[in-house]
């Protein structure tokens, strides 16, 4: 059914899925018109290709989708950052279809992959905050808002939602979502399709886009071991907090003589460690923060990686494509080179801030020493301030520990192997 009004498809309530194999794409102009599409986006939009290519890309939009998130999406892609989400797509039959979906700036348009979600849980979650922002949406219209001033409204509802979840912003969400969502379709058993005796162009991009993503899989590996020792070291470092914290207030309590000649410059000396603290806490937070963006540009490569096997292995099969499968691979190697360059630069950086890390902690130094009176009874002051310094002692020496090991976790990924497959994807994208 079509609404004789918009000519757009009626939601029937039906619904379809894409299966965890599935991969589509789109190419689009700078104003959001298709350019091109893979078979499976064509069978799952349920539209004929020609009705798809030259419309915009809103042609598959579901009304129950919120205007904010598409604002957002614009709003992101425009800053030339890529965008991914959760979204529901309505088909020409007035069927509808979940879908995971990144959208890429690509030269002067852009690229969008979709895969099924697999991560139910989060699908759910932000289905929860779309549903808020449709009535932030509806009320704000029903005021006299213009469509634009709507979909702002609903974008600040998204925000105020994400905050009470704990998150910062829709871009600490994605950070997060998009490797989860890759890691979750490997789970699910996606993998990259094999076509074994295939010879030319397609069977070699085949392997080499197969070898790019063994690389990319490494690289995964490696940021979360990183991820998951900057999590020990948060801890660590919560641990030296506490500690500090107790020092300052015994440090606050000195009155007895007997307690300053034995303590000295004990709480000089502990506010130079909270000071070099908070310097470590400040590198702390950079290092995750740029661990999870360079964790979201290598998971995008993998997607993209295989994007690519799937477009070479329906080209050895003859799978009747429609459009020219040439200029797609040319704009997929493309969009794969662009994310290993923009990823190994990142790598580069996060190898240098865990660094930085390390060697912050080696500037920390040691707790003040606690002198104990030869003669006389010690103090309750002086005893209390002993056990801390023995207990920050501890908290230091952990923290040492893990210096060694960022040090090692800090060694520049291995980029040549990449590289090498970046070179024959080139290639043979050359030859076509």
């Amino acid at each position: 059914m079509t609404d004789n009004r918009t000519n757009r498809p009626v939601p029937t309530g039906a619904t379809h899925e894409v299966e965890v194999d599935e991969m589509f794409y789109s190419t689009t102009d700078a104003h959001g018109r298709i350019e091109q599409v893979n078979r499976v986006f064509v069978e799952l939009s349920r539209f004929r290709a020609e009705d798809l290519l030259g419309s915009p890309h809103n042609i598959v939009r579901h009304p129950d989708m919120p205007a904010g998130v598409f604002l957002l999406m614009w709003n992101t892609i425009g800053q030339g950052r890529p965008f991914c989400g959760y979204v529901t797509n309505l088909g020409a039959d007035g069927s509808s279809y979940d879908v995971f979906a990144t959208m890429t700036p690509l030269g002067e348009g852009h690229l969008s992959v979709r895969t099924r979600p697999c991560r139910s849980d989060l699908l759910a979650s932000i289905q929860g905050v779309y549903a808020e922002m449709r009535t932030a949406e509806a009320a704000a219209r029903a005021a006299g808002a213009s469509g634009h001033e709507a979909a702002e409204a609903g974008l600040a509802r998204m925000g105020e939602l994400l905050r009470e979840q704990g998150v910062a912003s829709y871009d600490d969400f994605i950070r997060d979502l998009l490797p989860a969502e890759v890691a979750a379709r490997l789970q699910a058993g996606a993998q990259p399709p094999r076509r074994p005796g295939a010879i030319g162009p397609f069977a070699d991009m085949l392997d080499a886009a197969r070898q790019l993503r063994l690389e990319i899989a490494g690289w995964l590996g490696r940021l979360g071991d990183l991820t998951s020792f900057a999590v020990s070291l948060v801890h660590a470092i919560r641990q030296l907090s506490d500690t500090l914290a107790e020092c300052r207030t015994l440090a606050g309590e000195l009155q007895a003589p007997a307690d300053r000649d034995a303590l000295g410059a004990f709480g000089d000396e502990i506010e130079r460690l909270e000071s070099s603290r908070r310097l470590l806490l400040g590198d702390l937070v950079r290092l995750r923060s740029e661990v999870a963006s360079s964790t979201f540009r290598i998971a995008l490569a993998s997607l993209h990686a295989d994007l690519l096997s799937q477009a070479a292995a329906d080209s050895i099969d003859d799978a009747d494509q429609p459009t020219d499968v040439r200029d797609a691979v040319a704009r997929l190697v493309r969009a794969v080179r662009k994310g290993i360059q923009e990823t190994t630069g990142q790598l580069a950086s996060t190898a240098q801030l865990a660094q930085d890390v390390a060697g912050r902690i080696d500037d920390l130094g040691a707790m003040p020493p606690v002198v104990l009176p030869e003669k006389g009874d010690v103090t309750p002051v002086v005893e209390r301030a002993a056990r801390l310094a023995r207990r920050g002692d501890s908290d230091v020496l952990l923290l040492r520990d893990l210096a060694d090991r960022c040090r090692a976790m800090a060694a520049p990924l291995p980029v040549g192997a990449a590289e090498g497959a970046l070179a024959s994807l080139d290639r043979v994208a050359g030859s076509l």
